[in-house]
């Protein structure tokens, strides 16, 4: 008696057993089904990214074998037109960080970057990049089929703003060109300086060239002492050292003052006077 209530009581839960497992093949059977039909809708209708995960539930080795063939032939299909971004984001301080969300309405597509492509529709899209503690950065983009691994550059640095009308510019110190106008000073003189030697010597040696020098009559001819000659050429010594470092000098004042007033802010307008149209220039 016992052993024949053991044996129903096996059969039963065999049964049962038998069941479930055909229940769940059948389940699985109907979501490979309504997978492999439900992404050729949603491939028409645009969405891509939903059409794909259909396409991965029917790839699965528990579907038949011609729904796994056609689902895995669409899949890669699909992988070669779904379009996708590549986000590169620089912080305030412009240099690249990671840690940014990107959000396109409720929906976070992207916790953070890792430098790969983030699939999307194809379409407008607007999107939201979310880095802590600045605004989020907010972009709309259109992209099409078949568009992968665009790039798309976020900056979350502070935005210019352009100072009120009127507002009056910052004042300059202008000290490169106050340096270059020292030093082009110096060599003017220096130059000056050149000139006033240079005469002064070389009349004197005009002057000796004709009393004792090879201009002189015969009987004085080369009888000039060696401290007239040391002089004269002293002078005209100091007088080419003074050329080679005033030309020097007012070169580099030059260059000075081309310098600040190249990197200047300038604005210009024109007007009429009494005495006719009139060009006025602000650094």
């Amino acid at each position: 008696m016992k052993r024949a209530v053991r044996a129903r009581a096996l059969g039963g839960a065999l049964l049962l057993t038998v069941i479930a497992t055909a229940q769940t093949a059948q389940a699985q059977e109907d979501v490979c089904t309504r997978s492999y039909t439900e992404n050729q809708r949603l491939r028409k209708q645009g969405k891509l990214k939903a059409a794909r995960d259909a396409l991965i539930s029917c790839v699965s080795p528990t579907c038949p074998a011609m729904v796994q063939t056609d689902c895995a032939t669409w899949l890669t299909q699909l992988d070669q037109q779904m379009p996708s971004i590549v986000v590169a984001a620089t912080g305030p301080d412009g240099s690249e960080v990671a840690n940014v969300a990107v959000r396109e309405g409720n929906v976070l597509i992207a916790g953070s970057l890792d430098g790969r492509p983030i699939p999307l529709d194809p379409g407008t899209h607007e999107l939201e990049f979310l880095y802590a503690g600045v605004p989020a950065v907010k972009q709309s983009i259109m992209v099409r089929e078949g568009e992968q691994n665009r790039r798309i550059a976020v900056s979350f640095a502070p935005a210019w703003t352009p100072p009120p009308p009127g507002t009056p510019p910052p004042e300059r110190s202008y000290g490169l060109a106050v340096a270059g106008s020292v030093i082009g000073g110096l060599g003017v003189a220096s130059v000056a300086a050149f000139i006033g030697l240079g005469t002064s010597g070389q009349s004197e040696f005009d002057e000796l060239d004709e009393t004792c020098g090879s201009q002189a009559p015969a009987a004085n001819r080369f009888s000039c002492s060696e401290d007239q000659i040391d002089s004269v050429q002293a002078k005209l010594t100091a007088a080419d050292v003074l050329l080679g470092v005033g030309a020097g000098l007012t070169a580099i004042g030059l260059t000075l003052v081309i310098v600040e007033f190249a990197t200047a802010p300038a604005s210009a307008s024109v007007g009429i006077g009494p005495g006719g149209a009139q060009l006025s220039v602000r650094f």
